[in-house]
């Protein structure tokens, strides 16, 4: 099926011209699990990104629960518990966990075969009536039938953003000794510490600190707007993570700096749209959290075989989108996802104040609560029920806040 070559089925994507059944554009996680998927099936798959086989530099946290089992073996550091803080201290009994990139990546890039994965920049995309090619920017073309763009919330898969809200983070890696002590942080995992930077303004914007404690005398520390439309600026987000620790001197200019900026919302979709998009690039971004690794490496399966029965039935025609579309955003989650789009719009209008207030009241939910809020998987009526508990936990002060931003929404939300 190579234009190249074909040895055995498999594919030469060391020619000028290629083919393949499926282009897979991003060797993030989810492309590189939604071309390991395709592969397992036997599907012609061939994945494009620049530098593919660098190992992944973000870090990957995860709710241990919410990570598939094949993926397991790829967590590096757990915790059993993680703490919170809004104005008083909170433990969320669900165990949590940091990804082994270079054991993950590794594995996909087994399951795919490296000789499926090309080092390139795609510039430009053509669709046509029988199928599709993808334009390299050193002049290679690969032919193929359909095109999966997992190229994050900057991908080539076309549509356009709204104006979208933006989480922001600036972290480092320090030592521990070297941050002040806290009893109430060290050696654990603190999803968020909403308590002010020292150098915030009480009217300013909120940041949380984000720490994991990995135990070795290391830790990741991060300053995070949770969202924002527009972005907080990464030299805001350094100082206010300088303020917390200048007692240690911290200095995140001077060591390794992770910079974060993930838009929390979906794009528009163009109503002839013939490629298909997966993870970020889908809006698999959850709204309360950021996170999209765990949706992605769970959704691989049922959309790789959405995509192989739809490359089966349509035989030498063209290939329908829809139900793998569906496949992508089933109906369960596309009615969970706008109960969590309202839930962001609600903590966009909050003041530092009420959003450390509000985080106490959800802190203090159960458990199952809380994972049902945090989870892509959850079903609506789960989460409109959190939600109404929520509303009901609040101070009168607040649920009047929480009532004038949008009503329309939020009444939807509570009532399902």
């Amino acid at each position: 099926m190579t234009a190249g070559g074909d040895v055995g089925g498999q594919i030469a994507p060391d020619v000028d011209d290629a083919a393949a059944d499926v282009v897979v554009i991003g060797a993030g996680p989810a492309g590189l699990a939604i071309a390991a998927e395709l592969a397992d099936l036997g599907i012609g798959v061939l994945v494009v990104a620049p530098e593919p086989f660098a190992v992944w530099t973000p870090t990957y946290a995860a709710w241990l629960d919410d990570v598939p089992d094949w993926a397991a073996a790829a967590l590096r550091h757990r915790w059993p518990t993680v703490l919170a803080w809004g104005t008083r201290r909170h433990e969320v009994h669900r165990a949590y966990g940091v990804l082994d990139n270079v054991v993950l990546h590794s594995q996909l890039l087994d399951r795919i075969g490296r000789h499926r994965v090309v080092d390139g920049r795609v510039i430009d995309t053509f669709h046509a009536a029988m199928g599709a090619s993808v334009t390299l920017s050193d002049g290679r073309t690969v032919r193929c039938r359909l095109v999966v763009d997992a190229g994050g919330s900057g991908g080539v898969g076309g549509g356009e953003w709204s104006s979208a809200a933006v989480q922001a983070a600036v972290g480092a890696r320090v030592s521990a000794d070297r941050l002040s002590s806290d009893d109430s942080l060290g050696g654990a995992a603190v999803l968020m510490d909403w308590r002010a930077a020292p150098c915030a303004t009480a009217s300013g914007d909120p940041t949380f600190l984000y720490r994991l404690d990995f135990g070795d005398g290391n830790c990741l520390v991060e300053e995070t707007s949770l969202a924002r439309a527009p972005a907080m600026g990464h030299e805001e987000l350094r100082q206010r993570l300088v303020s917390r620790f200048v007692s240690a001197g911290l200095d995140v200019e001077r060591g390794p700096v992770e910079l974060v900026s993930i838009r929390m919302t979906s794009p528009r979709r163009q109503r002839d749209e013939r490629m298909v998009r997966f993870g970020a690039a889908a809006g698999f971004v959850h709204p309360a959290t950021g996170y999209s690794v765990t949706t992605s490496l769970r959704r691989a399966a049922p959309v790789a075989e959405a995509i192989a029965e739809q490359i089966g039935r349509a035989g030498a025609s063209a290939i329908d989108v829809g139900p793998i579309g569906s496949a992508v955003w089933p109906r369960r989650a596309r009615q969970t996802r706008a109960l969590h789009v309202c839930g962001l719009t609600v903590l966009l209008r909050l003041s530092p104040a009420e959003i450390a207030e509000f985080f106490d009241e959800f802190f203090e939910l159960p458990t199952s609560d809380t994972r049902a809020y945090l989870s892509t998987e959850a079903r609506a009526t789960d989460v409109a029920r959190v939600m109404w508990k929520l509303f009901r936990r609040c101070p009168w002060r607040l649920r009047r806040r929480l009532l004038a931003v949008r009503p329309s929404l939020l009444v939807r939300a509570i009532t399902g």
